[in-house]
Parts: C-alpha cells; structure tokens; sequence
C-alpha cells in the first residue's frame, strides 16, 4: 500500500479521498488555486500545496501536478473526478514520471473516455447500443445527413466529458446548425475537446448504471446498480441505489461486466444504461466513466465497502481481497445533490461568499464548503452531497427530507427548496421515475416574504438605532427598576423606516416604509414595527432564531446599515433609501436587462434599435462552464447595449435596455 498520494481535486472529493487515506495511515499532499486559501479541502490533507490563480496553472496543468507530486515525494496521484480524472496523457505523465495513477489505465481511458470509442467496445462486448453516429467527419454536411438518417429527435452529445455539457436535443433539422455550434463550443470550453456524435433520442427512459472494479488480471466485480434518472438538464440531481422495481437487474450488471472484461479492467468504472420501453431493444449502452463517480456513496451504503480504498488496493497491486458473491446489497440509499443554483430563474448558477452553514447531523455529508468560503463561477456549482439510508426505500426517503430541514445555507442560492419539493412528489415516492420527470413536473418557489425579511433585518439594535444614531438602551428613562430585578414595558418610538428589499431569488424589488417602537422585558426585548400599516412583533427566542408574529425564523446575517440575510431558504439584499430615493427608481419608459449572474459574454444576439420578441434570445453567457441565454422579458426595441463579446459580467450587471412597444 501507498505511504503518500497526492489529490489532484478539490472540494467534497478531496476530502472524500483524504479521509479514508487518514484511516489507512496514507499521508497527502494537495493542491489549490490561489484564490481558495481556508477552503475545506485545503485543510483536510496533511500538506496543501498553492498553484496558480485560473484553472489552466492549477487543477487542469498536468505538467505543474506532476512536478509537484515528485517534489512533494509522493508515490500516486488519485485525480477524483473532473478536471484531468479521464486525461489519458495526464495518466501517461504520471506513470511516465515513475508514479501511479489511481485509476483504470491509459489505454482504458481512451477506450472508454470518449464515446464514440465506448460505443465500438460495447459493440464488440455484445452490449446493445442506440442507433447513432459516431465517425470522425464532423463536417455540417455529413452531420447533417447522418441527422436525417438516425431520425428526430436526437442528442447531440460532446465525445469527451460529461455532467450534461456539450449536450442538446435537437426536434427537426433547421435547428441542428446552431445546436452543433453550441454544443461543440460548451464542450470544447469544459473538456478542451469540441468533438460530437448524434444519437437516436430515446424518450422516457430510466438512467441506470453500475458500479465496476477490476483487478487488472481479469476479475470484474460489479458492486450493482444506481439509478440516476432524476436529472435536470441532464445533470443527476438525485441518485439511488438500489433502482427501485428494477427487473432487468441481472441482465444490465451482468452486461456491464462483460464491458469491463473486454478492456480488462484495473481500478473503478462505472458503466451507464438507458432501460427503455421498447420490447426489441429493452436497455442500452449509453457510457463509461473510468473514475470516481459523484455518486459513489449511495453504493457504499447498500454494500457496505469504501470504493476509495478499494480504488488504492488495485493501483496498489495489492489483492482486493473481495469475491462477487461477497458482495450484497442491504437496505436503500439516497444522495441529493447541493448546488449553487437559483431556482425561481431557471436553475442558474449563482456566485457569492457562504455566510452561514447548518448541516444535518443524522445524514453523512459530503462538503466542500464552509462559512467564509467563495464560490465562484470558475467551478461546478455542487457544494456538498446528502446521503441518507434506510432498511427500505421509504425509510431512506423519509431521513433525507429530514436531513433537508435541517440543512440552511446562507450567502448564495440552493435548489435545497427544490429537492425538498421532489422527495414529496408522488411520481418520486412511487419510484416512477424517467429522465424526462424533472420536466413534467411543476415548482413554486417558497413565498417571498420582503417585510418579515426586514423586520429580521431590523431586529439587532446595531442595525436599526445606531444606523440612525438613537439608541434606546443608552437613554436614562428607557429602564426602570421594578420588583427583584424585573424591568418594565416603557415603549419608545424610534425615527420612520425607508428601505429597499430585493428577493435574491426573484430579482424583485419590494419598497417598505413604516416605524417602529420598542419595550423590553425581564427575557429580551421587543421590537414592534408598523410596515405599510401593518403590526409585526419581533423578538429572540434563541438558537439563533427570532419569532415574527408567532412565526419561528431562522436569522443567518445582518449587517448594519445596508446588507443581506438569508430567510426561509431565500437570500435578501436591504438597504436604507433617502425619501428620494425611491421615485428614483422608475423606469422612465425604459427596463434594464441585467445579467443574471457572473460570467463572461459569449455571443450580443441583438443590435441597438432592434425590434425583438418576448423569450428571443439577446445574451449567450457563459458561467460555471456552461452557457446560459438571457432573453427579452417582453416585446421591445433594444436600446442601449451596454457589453460585447468577451466581456465580463457581475450579477445584476446590466447588459441592454428594452423600452416596451
């Protein structure tokens, strides 16, 4: 067994990795960026090694890694997954440097890394594949005929890579230009690879993988099944294993074997199916991942082995000491997907500082973040995994809405009020799940509440008197001694309130006016606020918790003056207006389109003076490694353009104005 490996990851993973190293007694080096200095992963390794600040000089420069891996002594390199995990010439640097690569082989790697190369394998494997193309003239000319052969709809799907980039679907043939140049441009930026091959889509099938690990000298064990049809976008969302009412069970592990067999498989691989309901072709090969998949742990729930260590017995050489019939499936598990994401604007990516964090102790999470950590536009937006089990599928269900509840992120957007939505929807519970469920189904945010995110806001003295210079608790006759140390109501009426509140979530603006006055008793004090002529009764009740009207709030931030909180799982942003501040803000005829959150600009779809459609694309941004189109919120004529091509963009930057017609 290794003495010292190095991560060549961040995040969740890194410290999945490093810490059944630390059980073993395998010492580790990491690496960072610069700007990720504090970050979880950073501290959960014996020594963290700083590289560049942008991803080409840090986690994507195998020269750099390498380098560093013999400086720092190590023996292996485990990449995790993303990044360089799939790189044959990053794995052939490390074995050409003397080192392991943790991991099936290079060989493997370019057989398996590329679709159109896992296709011919399973192909020879006697594994069904779908109807397709997967030959190396991507010319829009024969991409065009072979469109027309395999029929519509059909996926277009970047050869490298995955997690749903260099992905569209494509309903008739005058929209196959733009959506290759899409596609090809997203993947060429994720995986430095442009290349794609179309496929026969296949609708309302179920996503279904397994988990392989070879030895290298022939011995494939499959540690069964996932079911990872809860995806949006075609990125999982929600994993479980073991695939609920799954009948083809045998047939699909069995066929993901004899995948590995005929590469002769060393180290982790995970084989991917889509099971249809067509009677002539029930299941296909659709990839193979050699590496680590995020989803790991719900495996290692049911089975009860740690894929990591398992990962280093057969890079190692050691036996891996585990036969098939060793393997047994218990219980049911479920991992739900944290991402930085905004819900109520299409699921896309947001950036900011994590203020707060709570997390369930009753679930295992997996997490790369922490209070004071950046999350930037530069990464993938998963911020920790929550994986519950239970003797049964209902009972794993049950734990994980439970470890939800529990969960509060403060600082950025989280779907975590969406995966709360979906463990409850009955198509979920049923177990009746297809990759297309995540589009039939319909979300509500949770309602904004503007005033009683104020009322939180205004609730520290600190932010509402000494904002306005008048402080209460400093003035003589506020308290007055009554009884054995007990103090007596005396109300007092404080300056008029004139705030903005904007829903993070939304982007709405709310106008809040009011005032306020205040008594205390022998517990803590009570602030009463008069908001559009409404009564609200403000006080703590402790664990970081106030009580607005009889309602139990978490309150995660508030800072004097102008500043953010989170409540109710959504982010707000206050701050204090001068009288004229508000008549300010109209429109004048005029509505800004404004970014809708950090990255650069790919494409300006629309000129000045333009008429242009509500829903018609004006913006192609790119954040997160993915693109995003910001389209016109009603009929217009474009006025000014405020950005160009490459440029880059803040949230809420504004990019054009539209006066309606």
């Amino acid at each position: 067994m290794f003495k010292r490996i190095l991560i060549a990851n961040r995040g969740e993973i890194a410290c999945r990795i490093a810490r059944t190293c630390r059980r073993l007694g395998i010492s580790t080096v990491g690496i960072a960026s610069e700007v990720e200095r504090g970050h979880p992963h950073t501290t959960a390794v014996d020594r963290c090694i700083t590289l560049g600040r942008e991803l080409k000089d840090s986690y994507l420069d195998p020269e750099r890694i390498v380098q560093v891996a013999l400086d720092s002594g190590v023996e292996a390199i485990h990449p995790g997954y993303g990044f360089l995990s799939e790189n044959a010439e990053f794995a052939d640097r490390i074995t050409d440097a003397g080192l392991t690569f943790i991991g099936p082989d290079a060989g493997t790697m370019r057989l398996f890394g590329q679709k159109h190369t896992a296709r011919r394998v399973a192909v020879e494997a006697g594994v069904p594949v779908s109807p397709g193309y997967d030959g190396d003239d991507l010319s829009l000319q024969r991409l065009e005929l072979e469109a027309v052969r395999v029929g519509f709809p059909l996926m277009i799907k970047a050869v490298s890579g995955g997690g749903g980039r260099g992905m569209r679907l494509v309903h008739q043939l005058s929209e196959l230009k733009d959506a290759l140049e899409s596609a090809s441009r997203e993947a060429k930026s994720a995986f430095s690879d442009g290349r794609v091959l179309l496929e026969r889509f296949i609708p309302a099938a179920r996503h279904i993988e397994v988990q392989l690990l070879g030895d290298g000298r022939g011995t494939v064990l499959h540690f069964y099944e996932r079911d990872c049809s809860v995806q949006r976008r075609y990125q999982k969302i929600i994993e479980e294993a073991p695939a609920p009412d799954l009948s083809l069970r045998d047939e699909i592990c069995k066929a993901a074997v004899r995948l590995g067999e005929q590469v002769k498989l060393k180290n982790a691989c995970t084989a991917e199916f889509l099971v249809t309901q067509d009677e002539a072709l029930p299941f296909i090969f659709l990839e193979a991942n050699t590496r680590l998949q995020v989803e790991h742990p719900v495996t290692e729930e049911i089975t009860g082995y740690d894929l990591v260590e398992l990962q280093l017995l057969a890079a190692s050489g050691d036996p891996l000491g585990v036969l098939q019939d060793d393997i047994r499936c218990r219980g049911s598990a479920l991992e739900l997907r944290i991402y930085a994401e905004n819900p109520a604007q299409d699921f896309m990516p947001t950036a900011g500082v994590i203020e707060s964090l709570t997390v369930p102790s009753e679930a295992r999470v997996e997490s790369g973040v922490a209070p004071g950590v950046q999350i930037s536009t530069a990464f993938d937006p998963m911020l920790m995994k929550i994986i519950t089990s239970g003797d049964d599928r209902p009972a794993a269900i049950a734990h994980a809405l439970s470890a939800l509840r529990s969960l509060n992120i403060s600082g950025v957007e989280t779907n975590i009020s969406y995966l709360e939505f979906l463990l409850q929807e009955p198509g979920f519970v049923e177990g009746a799940v297809t990759t297309k469920y995540c589009d039939g189904v319909t979300f509500e945010p949770p309602l904004a509440h503007p005033e009683l995110a104020l009322c939180a806001y205004l609730y520290p003295k600190e932010s509402l008197y000494l904002s306005h210079g008048w402080n209460p608790f400093h003035a003589p006759s506020f308290f007055r001694s009554w009884g054995a140390g007990r103090r007596e109501d005396v109300p007092l009426f404080g300056p008029p309130l004139n705030y903005r509140v904007v829903d993070e979530l939304t982007g709405k603006e709310s106008f809040l006016r009011g005032a306020v006055s205040m008594s205390s008793t022998v517990e803590t004090p009570v602030i009463q606020l008069l908001i559009e002529g409404r009564e609200y009764l403000v006080r703590m009740i402790g664990d970081g918790a106030i009580e607005i009207n009889g309602h139990r709030l978490l309150l995660w931030n508030s800072t004097r003056g102008s500043g953010r909180l989170s409540l109710d799982r959504r982010n707000y942003h206050i701050s204090e207006l001068l009288e004229e501040s508000r008549a300010g803000t109209a429109t004048q005829g005029e509505e800004l389109i404004v970014s809708p959150l950090p990255g650069s600009i790919l494409q300006v779809l629309c000129a000045e003076g333009a008429a242009v459609s509500q829903g018609e694309p004006l913006f192609i941004l790119e954040s997160m490694k993915m693109e995003h189109r910001v389209s016109a919120p009603s009929d217009g004529v474009v006025g000014k353009i405020y950005v160009g091509r490459g440029d880059g963009v803040k949230a809420r930057d504004r990019l054009a104005s539209i006066s309606p017609v």
